[in-house]
C-alpha cells in the first residue's frame, strides 16, 4: 500500500506531510465561503480511505471504518501492527533461543532455524548471520561440542551456508564413527572439524 500511494503521489496524505486545510475561507464581504483546497483534500482522503479499507480484514476494518482523515487511519493501523510485530519478533526469537537438535536430522534442524530467520526478515527484523550461527550452535547436543568450540571462534564473515556444510559433514562423521569399533580415537572425529580460529574470546559465551 505504501508503494501504491507513493506511485500516485498520495503518500503525503497518510504520513502527515499534508495537513487538513480549513473548511472555509473568509470572503471580501467577511462572509464564509467553502475552501476549494479543503474540498480537494476531502475528496482525496475519501479515495485513500476506500483503498485502505478494501485491503483490510473485517476485524481490522471495525477499528477504523469510521475514522477520517486517512492519516488517522494509517496511524491507527501502524500502531496496531507495530504491537503485533513486536510480539511476533519476541515469539520468533524465543523459538530460536529454545530450538534444539534432538531426534530430527541436522537437515531438518537447520531448515527450522532458517525458516525462523526468514520469518524475522519478513517482518523487518532481520538478524545478522553471525547471530544466527550462534543460535544454531547453541541448540546442538554435547556430541557436537568439539565442532561448537571450533565454530564459535569462526571468522565474523563466515556464511550460514558454510556453517551448514560443516554441520552436515560432522553429522555424517558421527554416524560413521557410531558404526566403527568402540576403540576409535576421538582424535579422528576432531580432525574432521573445520579449523576456524580467532584471537578474540568466543562470542558463543554470550548465549550460554
Amino acid at each position: 500500500m505504501s508503494s501504491h500511494l507513493i506511485s500516485v503521489d498520495l503518500f503525503s496524505y497518510v504520513d502527515g506531510t499534508i495537513q487538513q486545510p480549513p473548511p472555509e475561507l473568509t470572503a471580501a464581504n467577511d462572509l464564509p465561503i467553502p475552501n476549494p483546497q479543503y474540498l480537494h483534500w476531502l475528496k482525496l482522503n475519501h479515495s485513500i480511505r476506500a483503498a485502505l479499507l478494501a485491503t483490510m480484514t473485517p476485524e481490522i476494518m471495525l477499528e477504523v471504518y469510521d475514522i477520517l482523515p486517512a492519516y488517522n487511519i494509517w496511524s491507527t493501523i501502524r500502531r496496531r501492527f507495530l504491537q503485533s510485530t513486536m510480539a511476533r519478533e519476541l515469539e520468533l526469537r524465543d523459538r530460536l533461543l529454545t530450538l534444539r537438535l534432538t531426534n530430527q536430522s541436522m537437515e531438518s534442524y537447520l531448515r527450522d532455524i532458517k525458516s525462523i530467520a526468514d520469518q524475522l526478515a519478513a517482518i523487518g527484523k532481520s538478524i545478522p548471520v553471525s547471530e544466527l550461527v550462534l543460535y544454531t550452535l547453541r541448540g546442538l547436543p554435547r556430541s557436537y561440542d568439539m565442532l561448537v568450540t571450533t565454530l564459535s571462534y569462526a571468522t565474523a564473515d563466515a556464511s550460514f551456508d558454510q556453517v551448514r556444510a560443516n554441520l552436515l559433514n560432522f553429522e555424517q562423521r558421527l554416524k560413521h564413527i557410531a558404526n566403527e569399533p568402540s576403540d576409535i580415537s576421538t582424535t579422528a572425529l576432531y580432525s574432521s572439524a573445520p579449523s576456524f580460529r580467532s584471537k578474540g574470546r568466543s562470542v558463543l559465551s554470550f548465549f550460554l
